[in-house]
């Protein structure tokens, strides 16, 4: 029922547009009826059928006949209606079937009524799509399935039966576009051409047969054949890429028109003809190997994989020979294969396209398969003559090393070290780095690493191996050279160090000074060139205790030194730096060397010890500096001592012109212990000799200007001596001549002999009146004076008794006063006092019994006079005699012959004496007259006229003309020593201060041998008092 409405729908929808149409047209013919009828234009011809009966009803049969020839097209339209109806609501996805109806549809009407005719080609243009595109897929599914199976032509033939879809819809609708049509069927005559030459039946067998022929060659290791059966192969793909490039441009033609028809129809789509024909050509992108291009390049894939299996093969075999042996041989056969493999993949180059149609290398892979084998097999031989090099490269080291160490003149170091560095140059040239090495570190071995094939695996295992077993030999090789290097180095820097070092000691020697004094020339020449110091320094220290370790400093060029030292630290370090750069150089453009641990670590802990050693230089470097703040303190130090003891010259000089001698003798030697000072300090042989000269000339000046007036003031004490000598007043005789013998000791070291003469007399008759009196200083003054005076008291009484009568009494007292005066004489028997006492008591006890013993007492001390043991007791009673009996006859001159006799008065001069003291006046004289400044003539002209003084002691002639010798003579003791001297006098105290005798002894015996020192009475003094300890 619903199909019977449709129908009606459709023919009221026809009739009503027939009966518009009626009304708005006139005149019409049958012909003109015709050709809308056979045109299908049914619903115009009904009109036009309308208007002709209207106006020819006589021809109504003809219109009639027409009209039911339209309506029996009208009911099979609607048949087909009902079909495509039913269709729909049964199988709408039958697309084909929908498609035919639809199109029968339109043949039956072309055109209907604008709604049936856009109902119909809505239906059909969806029924269409869906029919072609299955059309399209099943084509391009069938030619993937042929071409990879290697129906190449077949595939290409089914491509071909879907150039239809959409044929008769593109020449139906741009039937009027002449240009669009035209373009169209140029491409699609030009593709003809290409496929008919694809197909032609020569055309493939021909690359077969090449590619056949190749492969044999191959396969049977027929190399050359082989290279050139595959230019054969080359021409023919060369060829077959052309007529691909060809068919290619084709279907982008198609593709090109399309674009250009879009143009002019925005409504176009895919779903067209252009688009199908350029599809089926080059097929699509989700069917892998569809279309035409899909056979083409099948057959291309097919041919290489075979060609490549069999190189392959090939290539297999010739790599196993690694296993017998790794040789240039065996690496040349397996690049030549590998190269050939390379040259079968290359044939795809030449599809020569750069745009998506490029022929995709399907076995690409083979280009790292082949280049890895090529390249490892090099590398094996490299590695194996790598090897060889190494051992022979380390032979030759190590004849090298143990030659140096057998010789003890080796070449120089900058040699030497050049030849190590060679070696180590020639393993790094010859090994490389090992990182490089590594299989992996090649840009050739990446691609196939990735690939994860094992084919290789074999020898890359091997290559490996002898890889690790050659850098571990190359590692310890490296090891033991960079270590000789780096000894070498550290060596060095040792030598640098310790050369920079001897002249930091050299300083610290010049400043501390040497045992024995430098030569002016060689004290200019190192102050010149400090560089010097060193090889003079071992020169001046000779055996010490012969200079007694009197030192000899030069601070002056202790800083020179100093300065030179740091200069040569500066120097010392820079080349050190040189060292590290040469290290870091030769590390550097070895770079094998980054992978060498014990190689890093060596010049690590090298470089290390030199930064050390440069730490140490710059240390040695603080301390030169300090070194010469000491020496300039030292320095200073002279100058300071040298302008003070300047200061005391002048003053001493100063002094002098004022006649205070002790003054200048004190400024003289404080200028003396300054000068000493200074050259303790700097030793400077230009100012010792100078100073030496002038305060020895000034000492010279102080001792004769004092000399002078010495000889005046001892003359007036001997003259006051003798005078109290010659009064009996010993003691202040002897006072006189000891002040005098004092004052004569200033300026002169000899005893004069005057002086030593008179007191000979003096010290006699003192001696004699040893113990006579008791001083108020002895220590048993007090007792013995009590003693005394009790004695005096007895005696006193004891006369007054006596005197008054009583005798008994008297004599009682008498013994009493003995008794007291017994005592006194036990501890001093030669006391005047008592002596006398008891001569007084015996007498008054006895008078005539001491009168008649007495003589007989002068006689016993005469006597005991001549004994010098009993001299002094026998003189002591002869005075002791006289003072009780001064007019005992004959005991005055008794006395007066034996003062002369013991030497305490003086002989009286006689003729004989006075004519040779006169001859010994006259030889001094003439001596003195001619003797000028001749020191021995006045010492002997002085000898004359003091045997001549005593001989006629008051002779003033004699005494003048000796005053005026020893005026003349001006002293003859030292008021200074040297410089040099007396640091060894002060040496020689402090020797004796520290009980060092023998040293102290042997200081001043070295004094004493010099002349100048003769006269030196500090020194005759410290002598005395050396051997008085000894």
């Amino acid at each position: 029922m619903k199909k019977k409405i449709l129908f009606c729908l459709i023919f009221l929808f026809s009739f009503l547009n027939f009966c518009t149409y009626a009304q708005d047209n006139a005149d019409v013919s049958l012909f003109e009826i015709d050709n809308l009828i056979k045109k299908t234009q049914y619903d115009d011809a009904l009109k036009l059928l309308h208007i002709y009966i209207k106006h020819n009803p006589e021809n109504f049969d003809n219109a009639q006949a027409r009209i039911k020839r339209i309506m029996n097209a009208k009911k099979q339209y609607s048949i087909l209606a009902e079909r495509l109806i039913k269709l729909i609501q049964t199988d709408p996805g039958n697309s084909k079937e929908i498609y035919e109806i639809t199109a029968q549809l339109e043949k039956f009407e072309k055109y209907p009524s604008d709604q049936n005719l856009q109902f119909i080609a809505d239906l059909k243009k969806s029924a269409e799509f869906n029919y072609f595109r299955a059309q399209f897929l099943e084509i391009q599914n069938q030619t993937a399935k042929q071409s990879e199976s290697g129906e190449y032509l077949a595939a290409v033939k089914t491509a071909k039966s879907g150039f239809w879809l959409y044929c008769d819809d593109f020449y139906e609708k741009w039937e009027n576009n002449a240009e669009i049509v035209s373009e169209a069927n140029n491409c699609i005559s030009n593709l003809d051409v290409h496929i008919k030459a694809f197909e032609d039946k020569n055309f493939l067998p021909k690359i077969n047969n090449a590619v056949n022929d190749f492969i044999k060659a191959v396969s049977s290791e027929q190399y050359d054949n082989a290279v050139h059966k595959f230019d054969d192969v080359r021409k023919y793909f060369n060829a077959y890429g052309k007529l691909r490039n060809q068919l290619i441009d084709d279907g982008i033609s198609f593709q090109l028109i399309y674009e250009k028809m879009k143009t002019l129809d925005k409504n176009l789509t895919d779903a067209s003809y252009m688009p199908f024909l350029f599809r089926l050509t080059l097929g699509v992108d989700s069917i892998e190997n569809s279309g035409i291009l899909g056979a083409i390049d099948c057959f291309w894939n097919d041919s290489e994989k075979k060609m490549n299996d069999a190189v392959f093969e090939a290539l297999k075999k010739q790599y196993e020979l690694y296993e017998v042996s790794i040789d240039d041989a065996f690496a040349k056969n397996v690049g030549k294969y590998s190269d050939l493999q390379t040259k079968v993949l290359d044939l795809y180059k030449l599809s020569d396209r750069d745009d998506k149609y490029k022929l995709e290398n399907k076995f690409s892979e083979y280009y790292a398969v082949a280049d890895y084998v090529k390249n490892i097999s090099l590398r094996a031989v490299e590695i194996s003559e790598v090897a060889k090099n190494v051992s022979v490269i380390e032979g030759e080291e190590k004849s090298f090393i143990a030659k140096i160490k057998s010789q003890k003149d080796v070449a120089s170091n900058s040699a030497l070290m050049d030849k190590l560095f060679n070696y180590a140059a020639a393993i790094g040239k010859s090994v490389g780095v090992k990182k490089n090495l590594l299989i992996e570190s090649y840009d050739w071995a990446a691609p196939y690493l990735l690939l994860g094939r094992t084919e290789w695996n074999g020898l890359s295992e091997l290559y490996t191996k002898n890889l690790d077993t050659l850098f571990e030999n190359v590692a310890a090789f490296l090891s033991e050279l960079w270590s000789e290097i780096t000894e070498n180095y550290k060596n060095n820097s040792d030598k640098l160090y310790d050369a920079v070092y001897e002249y930091y000691e050299s300083a610290d020697k010049y400043r501390e000074g040497f045992f024995t004094k430098m030569p002016g020339n060689i004290y200019s020449e190192i102050s010149n060139d400090a560089s010097k110091s060193v090889a003079y320094q071992n020169k001046f220290d000779t055996n010490s205790e012969t200079n007694f370790e009197i030192r000899y400093s030069y601070p002056d060029l202790a800083i020179k030194i100093a300065g030179y030292t740091q200069q040569q630290v500066e120097q010392a370090i820079k080349k050190i730096d040189t060292f590290e750069k040469e290290i870091d150089t030769k590390f550097n453009s070895n770079e094998q060397l980054t992978s060498e641990d014990k190689v890093i670590k060596i010049i690590f802990d090298a470089k290390k010890y030199l930064d050390g050693q440069k730490e140490k230089l710059a240390s040695l470097k603080n301390d030169s500096e300090k070194q010469a703040s000491l020496a300039r303190a030292k320095f200073n130090a002279a100058q300071l001592a040298k302008n003070e003891a300047d200061i005391r010259y002048n003053e001493a000089e100063t002094a002098l012109k004022n006649n205070n001698f002790d003054e200048a003798r004190k400024k003289l030697q404080a200028a003396v212990y300054k000068y000493d000072e200074s050259l303790e300090n700097q030793e400077d042989e230009k100012l010792r000799n100078y100073v030496d000269r002038v305060l020895l000339s000034l000492g010279e000046r102080i001792a004769k200007a004092e000399n002078e007036i010495v000889v005046h003031e001892v003359r007036i004490l001997k003259t006051q001596a003798k005078d109290a000598y010659f009064n009996g007043r010993f003691e202040d005789a002897e006072k006189l001549l000891t002040q005098a013998k004092q004052r004569w000791a200033v300026t002169n070291l000899v005893e004069d002999e005057e002086i030593r003469y008179l007191l000979n007399f003096i010290n006699t008759a003192l001696s004699m009146q040893s113990g006579r009196e008791i001083l108020p200083s002895a220590p048993q003054y007090p007792e013995m004076s009590q003693l005394l005076s009790m004695a005096n008291k007895y005696f006193d009484e004891g006369s007054r008794k006596i005197t008054s009568g009583d005798k008994a009494g008297g004599y009682a007292d008498l013994d009493l006063a003995l008794e007291s005066v017994q005592k006194l004489q036990y501890v001093y028997p030669l006391n005047q006092e008592a002596s006398i006492l008891t001569l007084k008591i015996n007498k008054l006890k006895d008078p005539e019994k001491f009168r008649s013993e007495l003589s007989q007492k002068i006689k016993i001390a005469e006597n005991m006079c001549k004994n010098t043991e009993t001299r002094r007791e026998g003189y002591a009673n002869l005075l002791d005699y006289y003072q009780l009996e001064p007019g005992y006859k004959g005991l005055k001159e008794l006395i007066y012959k034996i003062e002369i006799e013991i030497g305490i008065r003086q002989k009286p001069v006689d003729n004989s004496s006075i004519s040779k003291a006169q001859k010994l006046l006259r030889e001094s004289q003439a001596i003195f007259d001619s003797a000028g400044n001749n020191r021995k003539k006045l010492e002997d002209a002085l000898t004359k006229i003091d045997k001549a003084i005593v001989l006629l002691p008051y002779d003033e002639t004699a005494i003048k003309l000796k005053d005026k010798i020893i005026t003349k003579i001006g002293g003859n003791t030292s008021t200074v020593l040297s410089i040099e001297d007396e640091r060894l006098y002060q040496l020689a105290i402090q020797r004796l201060q520290n009980n060092n005798i023998m040293g102290a002894n042997a200081i001043v015996e070295q004094l004493l041998k010099k002349s100048q020192n003769a006269g030196s009475q500090k020194i005759k003094e410290l002598k005395n008092k050396i051997e008085a300890r000894s």
